[in-house]
């Protein structure tokens, strides 16, 4: 279906603001002429019996009245909504451009600043890594665009972390990518063949001997020092020759080792109190805003912070509301009786035993105690048998 009267909706009609009319009276032609002297640019017009129809601007109103006046002719007058009615509707509400300001301050912020920094290419070294040199460099989330030095950031994660060969950064948008490539890890030898000895790593009496690879100067049931050469990687042959080898065997032996565990009467423990304090504040683009009262640190503390980013249409922005909590410690003395301090040097040698002589045949413990003003120590022999045998690598002296 035609519409009867075309509406002017163009940019200027936005602007000026559009009213549809309708004109009855006995004078039509000549009010129509006269609104074209007075340049009030009717659009769509339509004549019907004395009826005129049309579209003028919302401006050229006050002008067509007078003329209607002038010329005894009745008009009925129906504004459309456009830009103009909305923002003249609302002209006395400062909020609304106010807010309209700030909104677009912000996306000129958002557009101008990094929000994002997207790190790629990296598999075994971590983001967090990465982020800790560009931190150094002045380059994080709210750093203004325009101040970041590419040139001297790719120099700065090159010489900081030796495992990247290749660093490449640009920016798409608000958007920083830090490309990356890692250095090609070597594999690494299943065995070195450097030329070493075997030697003794203890006062020992020797039980089994299994020789791989070089010259035994040792037997079953000799008893050695410690830094007897065990197993010799230098061998001659009948001409004079002389041949460096890796020694390879596995030398057992019984030997014995002390050690020395203390426990003090009085021991001092720190411990949590219990006693917490806490401040939430808007990290906006790494600008800390208080959202609630700071608080007084205690004498001895420790903090903790819980970071809660923002997320828009599922995807993180540079907003987080963060929570730091300081939680107070205190120092506890401890008083240990002779039984409780014995108590506790019996579970220092147990977890020696597991830690250390796991691997080792226990032939024999003994175990005395010294009792002194401040503290109860008591000193292990331990008789064991098991490897006695290290590597020495052989060094040659070169000619000057």
């Amino acid at each position: 279906m035609k519409r009867p009267v075309a509406e002017k909706r163009g940019l200027w009609g936005q602007v000026f603001g559009i009213v549809r009319i309708s004109a009855q009276g006995s004078r039509l032609y000549a009010f129509l002429n006269a609104m074209r002297e007075q340049h009030i640019r009717c659009y769509g017009q339509h004549c019907s019996k004395d009826t005129l129809q049309g579209v003028i601007y919302g401006k050229d109103c006050k002008k067509m009245r007078k003329l209607a006046k002038q010329y005894q002719i009745t008009v009925q007058e129906s504004p459309r909504f456009t830009l103009y009615e909305l923002l003249h509707r609302y002209r006395f509400r400062i909020g609304i451009p106010i807010g309209i300001l700030v909104a677009a301050c912000f996306l000129i912020y958002c557009c101008n600043v990094v929000m994002i920094i997207e790190v790629q290419g990296n598999e075994h070294i971590s983001d967090e890594k990465i982020l800790a040199v560009l931190k150094e460099c002045g380059v994080q989330t709210g750093t203004f665009m325009g101040s970041v030095p590419f040139r001297i950031c790719e120099h700065k994660l090159r010489a900081n972390i030796p495992e990247l060969c290749r660093v490449s950064i640009r920016h798409t948008g608000n958007r920083l990518v830090v490309e990356v490539t890692e250095t090609p890890e070597e594999v690494e030898q299943v065995e070195k063949r450097v030329p070493c000895n075997i030697v003794a790593a203890y006062q020992a009496e020797i039980t089994a001997v299994t020789v791989r690879s070089g010259q035994l100067l040792c037997l079953v049931g000799e008893p050695v020092q410690k830094g007897t050469l065990l197993v010799s990687g230098v061998q001659a042959d009948e001409q004079g020759n002389i041949r460096l080898r890796h020694a390879m065997a596995d030398i057992e032996g019984i030997y014995t080792i002390e050690e020395t565990f203390t426990c003090p009467y009085e021991q001092v423990i720190r411990t949590s109190s219990g006693q917490e304090q806490s401040k939430s504040y808007l990290d906006f683009f790494t600008l800390h805003i208080p959202l609630s009262k700071s608080y007084i640190p205690y004498d001895d503390y420790q903090l903790s912070e819980e970071h809660t980013p923002l997320t828009l249409f599922g995807a993180e922005i540079p907003i987080a509301v963060c929570r730091e909590t300081c939680s107070e410690y205190t120092e506890t003395v401890l008083q240990f009786t002779p039984e409780e301090a014995k108590l506790d040097l019996e579970q220092q040698m147990q977890r020696y035993t597991m830690n250390f002589l796991k691997d080792t045949e226990i032939l024999e413990q003994q175990v005395s105690y010294k009792e002194e003003e401040t503290a109860l120590s008591c000193t292990v022999s331990y008789t064991l048998k098991g490897e006695i045998g290290v590597q020495q690598e052989l060094f040659l002296k070169t000619e000057k």
